[in-house]
């Protein structure tokens, strides 16, 4: 099987990009130019969500939690997200807003976030963050809210 994938974005004082490329390869094994703790977390998180390891995806999630703040930006949030960890997800996306990242509220409509955007305290931080105001009052909706299956903030707009 052949796959490529990438990413960016900003981290610390610098910038991160990453790809991810295979052809035909069994093994889970990256190499990371970052901060220790960072690498460590990051490299926990992709090898649970290849393994599929519920425990593995406990202690990614973990140890991307227990990262320092300035390292909690849009990868952590969207990782834990893909991970399954909404509410950490969500956690991370608010400290995103309080430390005022640019264009931090976008990190919910990556597709990993999914979950988090239908997890039941989505609505009080949507609110938080200004956006249930914004929608009520544009008379608009997130493009999410017109799915087949739309999740239950939408209706609260």
């Amino acid at each position: 099987m052949t796959g490529f994938g990438s990413a960016e974005d900003r981290v610390l004082r610098g910038r991160l990009r990453i790809e991810i490329r295979t052809v035909n390869h069994r093994y889970f094994n990256p190499q990371l130019k970052l901060p220790a703790p960072l690498k460590t977390a990051l490299g926990a998180g992709f090898g649970a969500m290849v393994s599929g390891d519920a425990e593995a995806k406990a202690r990614a999630v973990q140890a991307l939690v227990a990262l320092p703040p300035e390292m909690k930006r849009r990868f952590t949030a969207t990782l834990l997200g893909a991970l399954g960890a909404n509410r950490e997800a969500l956690q991370v996306v608010a400290l995103g807003v309080d430390r005022q990242y640019f264009d931090t509220t976008s990190w919910l409509w990556v597709p990993s976030m999914a979950g988090a955007i239908r997890d039941p305290s989505f609505p009080a931080l949507a609110q938080q963050f200004g956006l249930m105001r914004f929608w009520k009052t544009s008379h608009t909706k997130p493009d999410v809210c017109s799915a087949k299956d739309p999740p239950p903030f939408c209706r609260m707009i």
